[in-house]
């Protein structure tokens, strides 16, 4: 009653319409078999004809016939005449209403025209196997046609088969048997006619879904990209699944692709998933309904369908066919009225004029009715076919279109905005800023430098000015204080900004540690106050010179100094240094240690003051005050040298902050220690890496001497110092270099010698030479992009400004002027010159960058050695910009082979160049491949004097499977770690050697071992310990070790994805690597 239901419903909804539908749920139009018989005998069907077999047939239940049966005597008595198509359920014989399960037999007489021709049956799915006999021959069958469940299988597949009439008469027996749904029957017209009409009607079919097929999924990916692309917006989401969903349904009905691709495909999950596309669809098309009209589509409609779709999908998902296909008929019912609740929000939204609901409207319409037919063909009420796929792709196509009017009016609004915004900008440089003279010089007067504050207070404080009362003393003392204060913080937040972004570059010269160490204690006095401390340097007057940036080592002295300082009330604080001595003296360290007496700080505490702007604890910082960042720059600094820095503190007694760096002997024409007050500007330098080592076991950090990235320069012309100073002070705070120039002629002069500012401020009016000539004889050489010239002048009358405009200059801002204003124009003056430079270097640049990632990928094996008894696997991450990690082979023989491992340091062109040298002479050296000592000593013979301003850290591993023995050298590469399965050890193999072409020595240390079965090598470069997370946290020499202890058990290949995905979720799974990382694993077999 329930499925009558329904079907009268959706008759009259269909009725309104599509008239069309109507009739052709009355019939085919064409003939009807009668009794058992289908006369066709008029039809031409050698002309081409084709009509359906629908009608009333013989029907034998409970029984599986031949056409052998029909010719013996007595013939079968048949149960009764039954339409087809249709299921057999509800069918009466002998007073008893049959159910879906059961088997039967269906007999059909045709009468053809004499010479028809080929003919062809199409056959459609039964319910649900089925056997189709024509005059006695069988012809096509689905599935197995049984008598109980056991003896019956299921399958969906539409046949086209041919076949060559011998009569007039035309027996079709159609064997059905179902076991495995809640309906069963004939369950669709059988297709009759010419051989090549049928073929035309099966391959029309084809067609039209392959391209139903096709259309959704395009716009499934198509809708899902826009939601991966703009994830604020989720309609693109559901409509994207929807989709998805709606296009599997071709693979597992109509034709059933899926079946033809697979035939072996089960027929129980095939049914699940078409059923699973109807259950899940409905709710992902209600989210869809209500992310674009939330207001209509109400959320208390929509959350009883996401109930309901669950409910019935996990039913599908848990139950066999038989019970979960009858729940088919109640949720089309949900579907019926949720298209109807639809069809009410579109027209709501219409009355409400939403935007898109017109468009909406017209789509939402088409799907409407297709949904309709859709539910009466699959209950056999109309026979008109499977059109839903075909108003889904109308719906979305027009839902495409609505999606594509609304980025169309909002690229309209981008263009809108950005004219409007183009306007104001263009308002702001053109505003007129009148001043008058006094409030220019009383401008200028409190916009005094920052030092020259500091400067004055320490001339009155020293008597300039005769002696003063001791609270004015006091009062100066305290602003001295604060004034040089606030000059460390910016000095530090300068450099920490430097460090993070590697702009600093190391200027290496002759430094005495102990006269370094006498300059940080006397600059560093001040901050002692009226505390009880000695500051005591104990440094040996022997000690070494070493190699070192001068600046820096002193600024590391005077954080660590001041620091201890800082947290001492009482006693002192004590430097001291001494010469650690490795094997090798060549390879020894320099500790210097500075102890205080001071509060201390707990164990747990001590890995967070290395952290940028982080002290103990917050109480800390309103104490004694301070950023926290003094000692992150610190710890980068010593890095920068290849050196470290180590706590020992114990709270209430005090600290020691030891650091050590490597001792490098300076050339004897720098030996005379040059004084550690100077200062010298830093020279551009290419970028190079050392990797030392002090002793056998100890490798150093990376030197890092990346090449310096200048602050912008601007040149300041103005012939009155107390403007001059006033723009100097304001410019340097924010990072610009000043250069200053009290005369028209002077600035040419510099410009003329060599000096190219990123911007000039010139002022008007000045003697002998005014600031318009010189933006008139600057012009003559430089254009409007390549020098940007800003005009400052008292006189602010709009016949100056054109003047100064037509000389040549980019703008003009009149005095007095304020700060904020003055650097935002000289921020974009300068923006605006970074621009052309940047878009003319951005060609050459990407090409260099494709040049050195095809020279350094030239340089990788296309394929890994295989050795009996040995698994060798290698990975290999490049970053964005190519570095200089290298790796390969040489196989000696089948017992024997040498893996060579290396990092050239530097980026870009010149280290893929280097690469590429250190293979060709690593390729040299096969002869001497069983030599380690030799070879890695010929590799630094070849390569030093060739490589300058670079060096390269290998390692060479020489395994002989034979002998069980494994032979390692390197030099100044990171240690070889070898897992011992038997005792489940991990050991670090570390001998001493050099740099390769860091100088012309020679001396490498080989250490030999013996391997046992289930041994595991692993060679590597600094990439892997050098991985920032997101939180600036670097990836340690124990997180790599633990990693391979944890994956002893896995293969080689898996351990080195289970290494690289470890970096890849510590750096962030989207974000480059700030270097290459290469890793190697050798499993003995």
């Amino acid at each position: 009653m329930l499925r009558h239901r329904l079907c009268a419903i959706l008759l009259i909804c269909l009725a309104v319409f599509t008239p069309s539908c109507r009739e052709a749920a009355g019939g085919n139009g064409g003939p009807v078999a009668k009794k058992g018989i289908l006369d066709l005998s008029g039809l031409d069907i050698k002309g081409g004809a084709a009509v359906k077999l629908d009608g009333q047939w013989e029907f034998y239940w409970k029984k599986l016939l031949t056409s052998d049966d029909f010719h013996k005597a007595p013939a079968p008595e048949k149960d009764r005449y039954i339409e087809v198509p249709a299921a057999w359920n509800g069918t009466v014989i002998k007073n008893k209403k049959l159910s879906g399960n059961g088997f039967a037999t269906y007999r059909l007489k045709v009468l053809i025209k004499k010479d028809s021709g080929p003919v062809a049956f199409r056959i459609m799915d039964m319910r649900t196997a089925y056997a189709l006999f024509v005059n006695g021959e069988k012809i096509a069958s689905n599935g197995t046609v049984g008598t109980s469940r056991e003896h019956s299988r299921p399958q969906y597949l539409p046949i086209v088969a041919d076949y060559t009439p011998g009569s007039e008469i035309l027996e079709i027996i159609l064997q059905v048997s179902n076991y495995h749904h809640t309906r069963g029957g004939a369950f669709h017209s059988i297709f009759f006619g010419n051989k090549k009409e049928i073929h035309g009607i099966r391959d029309l079919s084809f067609s039209f879904q392959i391209f139903m097929l096709g259309s959704l999924l395009i716009m499934a990916f198509y809708h899902l990209g826009l939601f991966l692309l703009r994830r604020n917006d989720r309609s693109p989401l559901f409509l994207g699944v929807f989709c998805l969903l709606i296009s599997i349904r071709p693979l597992v009905n109509g034709e059933f692709y899926l079946i033809q691709l697979v035939p072996d495909f089960p027929w129980e999950i095939m049914l699940k998933t078409e059923v699973l596309t109807l259950y899940l669809g409905l709710p992902f098309f209600a989210m869809f309904m209500n992310s674009i009209f939330p207001f209509e589509f109400n959320n208390r409609v929509l959350r009883p369908l996401q109930v309901i779709g669950a409910v019935f999908s996990a039913i599908v998902i848990a139950a066999p066919a038989y019970i979960y296909s009858k729940t088919v008929v109640p949720y089309e019912i949900i579907t019926l009225l949720a298209s109807v609740y639809t069809v009410y929000a579109i027209v709501l939204s219409l009355v409400r004029k939403r935007e898109g609901a017109r468009l909406f409207i017209a789509g939402i319409l088409v799907l409407f009715v297709t949904v309709v037919n859709e539910i009466l063909y699959d209950n056999m009420v109309i026979n008109t076919g499977n059109f839903f796929p075909f108003g889904l792709f109308i719906f979305v196509l027009s839902q495409a279109f609505l999606l594509s009017m609304r980025f169309s009016k909002a690229f309209g609004s981008v263009e809108q905005l950005s004219r409007e915004l183009e306007k104001t900008n263009m308002q702001l440089v053109n505003m007129d800023k009148l001043k008058d003279d006094f409030l220019a010089n009383t401008s200028h007067e409190l916009r005094t430098p920052l030092n020259g504050i500091i400067g004055i207070a320490e001339s009155l404080l020293d008597g300039a000015a005769g002696t003063l009362p001791e609270t004015v003393s006091s009062n100066l003392a305290m602003i001295i204080s604060s004034g040089k204060r606030l000059s460390g913080l910016i000095s530090d937040l300068l450099d920490f900004s430097k460090l993070r972004n590697k702009d600093i570059t190391l200027k290496m010269k002759a430094v005495d540690i102990k006269t370094l160490t006498d300059v940080a204690i006397d600059l560093t006095s001040h901050l002692k106050g009226g505390k009880n401390i000695s500051v005591i340097n104990s440094i040996p007057a022997d000690i070494p010179i070493i190699m070192a940036d001068e600046d820096r080592m002193q600024q590391i002295l005077i954080n660590l100094i001041s620091n201890s300082i800082k947290f001492t009330d009482t006693g002192k604080v004590e430097i001291s240094a001494q010469v650690l001595v490795g094997e090798n003296p060549e390879y020894s360290l320099m500790e210097v240690s500075i102890t205080d007496t001071g509060i201390g700080i707990p164990e747990d505490k001590i890995p967070l003051i290395f952290q940028s702007f982080e002290q103990v604890d917050g109480s800390i910082s309103r104490l004694y005050n301070g950023t926290g960042i003094g000692l992150s720059i610190t710890k980068d600094l010593l890095r920068l040298h290849g050196g470290y820095i180590e706590v020992e503190s114990e709270p209430g007694k005090g600290s020691s902050f030891i650091f050590r760096i490597p001792i490098r002997r300076p050339p004897e024409s720098q030996v005379p220690v040059p004084q550690a007050h100077e200062i010298k500007v830093p020279s551009k330098k290419k970028n190079w890496r050392d990797n030392i080592t002090a002793k056998a076991g100890e490798p150093f950090d990376p030197l890092a001497f990346a090449p310096i990235i200048d602050q912008p320069t601007i040149l300041v012309v103005d012939d009155d110092p107390v403007n001059l100073q006033v723009l100097e002070n304001q410019l340097s705070v924010q990072n610009y270099t000043v250069v200053k120039s009290t005369s028209g002629a002077d600035a040419l002069d510099k410009i003329s010698t060599g000096l190219i500012p990123d911007l000039v401020i010139l002022d008007v009016m000045m003697p002998k030479m005014s600031g318009l000539d010189v933006a008139r004889i600057i012009r003559e050489r430089h254009s409007l992009f390549d020098l940007p010239i800003m005009m400052l002048t008292a006189k602010s009358r709009i016949t100056d400004m054109t003047s100064g405009l037509d000389a040549g200059a980019n703008d003009y801002l009149p005095k007095p002027f304020d700060k904020t204003e003055l650097l935002a124009r000289v921020k974009t003056l300068i923006r605006l010159k970074k621009t052309v430079d940047e878009n003319k270097k951005l060609t050459s640049i990407k090409q260099e960058i494709e040049l050195a990632r095809k020279i350094h990928f030239s340089t990788i094996p296309d394929k890994l050695p295989h050795l009996p008894g040995l698994d060798i696997v290698v990975k290999y991450i490049p970053m964005q910009v190519i570095g200089g990690d290298f790796y390969d082979f040489h196989r000696i023989d089948d017992n024997r082979i040498g893996a060579f491992i290396s990092d050239i340091s530097g980026h870009g062109i010149p280290a893929a160049i280097v690469a590429s040298m250190v293979k060709i002479a690593f390729s040299m050296l096969k002869d001497v491949a069983d030599q380690p000592g030799q070879l890695m000593r010929e590799m630094n013979r070849i390569l030093s004097g060739h490589i300058e301003n670079s060096f390269v850290t290998a390692g060479y591993a020489l395994v002989d499977r034979d002998a069980m023995k494994l032979y390692y050298i390197r030099s100044g590469h990171e240690p070889l770690l070898l897992y011992r399965k038997k005792s489940s050890t991990l050991e670090e193999i570390t001998p001493a050697g050099r740099l390769i072409g860091y100088s012309w020595a020679d001396n490498y240390e080989m250490h030999e071992t013996t391997l046992e079965t289930g041994d595991r090598i692993i060679l590597y470069t600094d990439g892997f310990l050098e991985v920032y997370s997101k939180e600036r946290e670097v990836m340690n020499f124990n997180f790599l070790k633990n990693a391979i202890i944890r994956g002893r058990e896995l293969s080689a290949a898996d351990l080195t994805d289970s290494l690289t995905g470890l970096l890849k979720r510590w750096r962030g799974l989207d974000e480059e690597f700030e270097d290459d990382v290469t890793i190697m694993v050798i499993d003995v077999l």
